[in-house]
């Protein structure tokens, strides 16, 4: 699903593809010897649709939410048989806030 996850400054993007691109043969040498011995970093700014995220988070987490209930305990051919309940999670929260902080944390990307 579509979370409204990107990057605000996409202008690097094409700056990044033009690197060894530009210029005569001498500066497109240049610049390709210079990413050999130095990297070129930089720093994207994320972006999340928090709302977008709630509500997509909302709808399916849903099927997560269940009562809990008590198991059974029955006899069947001399035996005690043990039913359990389902697996219940008491409302799964889970906040926009949590995941945008999580996927912008610094080492995340």
């Amino acid at each position: 699903a579509d979370l409204g996850f990107g990057w605000s400054n996409k202008e690097f993007v094409d700056e990044a593809a033009q690197i060894g691109q530009r210029g005569n043969v001498v500066q497109r040498y240049k610049a390709a010897k210079d990413l050999q011995h130095q990297n070129v970093v930089y720093k994207l700014e994320f972006v999340i649709d928090r709302q977008l995220v709630s509500q997509v988070l909302t709808e399916q987490c849903a099927a997560f939410n269940v009562e809990a209930m008590d198991a059974t305990l029955f006899r069947e051919e001399g035996g005690f048989v043990v039913q359990p309940g389902p697996i219940a999670f008491k409302r799964v929260i889970i906040s926009s806030r949590l995941i945008g902080s999580a996927l912008f944390k610094e080492g995340f990307y």
